[in-house]
């Protein structure tokens, strides 16, 4: 399903053009506000490939999608008659890539032909040996087809007689630190309050409690994506890892308040570069939880994302490891 049908369905699913006032977008979800919220299908729309989780609340329908959201909103955009919201919510959410959440995939893992990671790819393999091997014996009794992985130096051995080997087992060794962008408390992944989050469909990383309202670049690179509202951010560092870091849970409702962006998309930056400022006691004032994820949107490329074991961070301190 590609963005202009699943937009077009989400339009239908949300009692039509007709019950739709306004529609805008966040970093990982589309807002429509809703005459009549009794009309929305909110079942039916969580059925849709591309759709992660849906809710219905303050006379609002909030649809997440993942980071492919900015270009949902903009096909919907392109034959729907509503304006955008006014507060100036509409975000970019280029520069990042996620195959699993691409619209028309309804599961969390890419195929091996379209990722980067050896290790699916090697499954794959493995598994169509599997497949080549029952396949060619054409019925009879049952067999059980083991597979092993190994590291070792020691040559394969079959039926007692030693093979050559002739290629090396592949080995690991890349590894590239991420820093806390806060200082705060850490809180796993799946703890974290929004769903989008929590299930691990925006990548794998770490919740952090701010203690202190400054982020901080937790790489060196470019700055691939930058809301209007001041709530999140996007960096790719230099060798490729891209980085969504979203400053509380629903706060792009605050509209920019109590948020100050020192940067702007394209822009290069240092590791531990001040990136954006915000007001902690006014943001929970208003009612917001300041739990900020900070995840690797395109983990799937690399062999592991670790995440630290501590319970607080400093910015600048280890917060993943990501193994090449």
């Amino acid at each position: 399903m590609g963005y202009e049908r699943l937009a077009r369905k989400l339009v239908q699913l949300s009692g039509g053009e007709e019950n739709i006032q306004a529609v805008f977008h966040c970093s990982t979800r589309l807002h429509f506000k809703l005459k009549d919220p009794g009309q929305v299908k909110k079942a039916a729309a969580e059925e849709l490939d591309g759709v992660v989780s849906a809710a219905v609340s303050g006379g609002y329908f909030h649809i997440v999608t993942g980071i492919n959201a900015g270009e949902v909103h903009n096909d919907m955009l392109k034959y729907m008659r509503i304006g955008r919201m006014e507060s100036g919510d509409r975000e970019e959410t280029s520069g990042f890539e996620n195959p699993a959440m691409q619209p028309g995939r309804s599961t969390g893992r890419p195929d091996a032909a379209e990722t980067s990671g050896l290790e699916d790819q090697l499954f794959h393999q493995m598994m169509d040996t599997a497949a080549s091997i029952l396949n060619a014996r054409g019925g009879g009794e049952p067999v059980m087809v083991v597979l092993f992985g190994y590291k070792n130096k020691e040559p394969a051995v079959a039926g007692g007689i030693p093979h050559k080997k002739t290629e090396e087992p592949v080995r690991y060794q890349k590894k590239e630190m991420i820093a806390s962008p806060f200082t705060g408390e850490t809180i796993p992944l799946e703890q974290v309050n929004d769903p989008a989050f929590s299930s691990g469909m925006l990548g794998k990383g770490v919740g952090i409690k701010p203690s202190v309202g400054k982020l901080f670049a937790p790489v060196s690179g470019t700055v691939t994506a930058v809301f209007p509202s001041g709530h999140a951010i996007g960096i790719t560092s230099t060798t490729g890892i891209q980085i969504l870091i979203h400053i509380g849970i629903d706060t792009v409702r605050l509209e920019g308040k109590y948020y100050h962006v020192h940067v702007k998309k394209g822009q290069p930056v240092e590791k531990g570069e001040v990136l954006i400022e915000f007001d902690i006691p006014e943001i929970e004032a208003a009612g917001y939880d300041l739990t900020s994820p900070v995840v690797i949107t395109n983990a799937d490329n690399y062999v592991e994302v670790l995440e630290t074991d501590r319970k607080k961070v400093d910015a600048s301190d280890q917060l993943m490891t990501i193994v090449g």
